[in-house]
């Protein structure tokens, strides 16, 4: 009796040791400490656009261009006052795209410049019908004058739309850029881990 009392109370004593060990050494904290968290790369700003240059991009080749139409006026004819004066069309038809373009908003760039070749094409055209309505240069002919208003309209229409086009570009240039800066973004970040935070890149965008 005495033997089999010690056995039952060993084999008691084991059971309980065995039920509170596991939950001793899983309550122990863990021997390896945290890493540190690795350094954060610095934002990067390569495709950032600044408003500024966009919007002085778009109001140079205006002044420029109107600077080349003055001196080619000023010429005293001949191959120079051409020159200037196809050099100063070219300069306010193409160029106050540039903001545009610098903004990664190449599409308005070539929209506006388009829309600025379009309205030289309907003042030209304008012009003809009403020199041609009006008999300006024709002997002989009936002079229409519906014909000649609708030429003063095409011209005043193109008119429109060449300076609407260039203060579109104008006023345009910084909110493109702007967009261009929320459009997406790649930033450091924090990352949590089993062993503490750890450097990572978040993905963020407007949609």
């Amino acid at each position: 009796m005495k033997s089999a009392a010690v056995l039952a109370s060993a084999l008691l004593t084991f059971a309980c040791f065995s039920s509170i060990a596991p939950r001793h050494a899983a309550a122990q904290p863990s021997l390896t400490p945290p890493l540190a968290p690795a350094p954060l790369p610095p934002p990067s700003d390569d495709s950032g656009r600044d408003p500024m240059v966009a919007t002085a991009l778009a109001v140079a080749p205006v002044l420029i261009g109107g600077g080349l139409a003055f001196a080619a006026g000023d010429a005293d004819g001949g191959d120079d006052a051409a020159i200037l004066a196809w050099l100063s069309y070219g300069t306010l038809t193409l160029g106050p795209s540039l903001g545009h373009y610098y903004a990664g908003a190449t599409g308005r760039g070539l929209a506006t410049s388009g829309v600025r070749l379009g309205a030289t094409a309907l003042g030209v055209a304008g012009v003809v019908v009403a020199l041609e309505s009006g008999c300006i240069y024709s002997e002989g002919c009936e002079r229409d004058e519906a014909g000649e208003a609708a030429g003063y309209a095409m011209m005043l229409g193109g008119a429109a739309l060449y300076v609407g086009a260039t203060v579109y570009d104008i006023l345009d240039a910084a909110p493109a850029a702007r967009r261009h800066n929320r459009g997406l973004t790649v930033l450091p970040t924090a990352l949590p881990t089993a062993h503490g935070p750890a450097a990572g890149l978040a993905l963020g965008g407007t949609f």
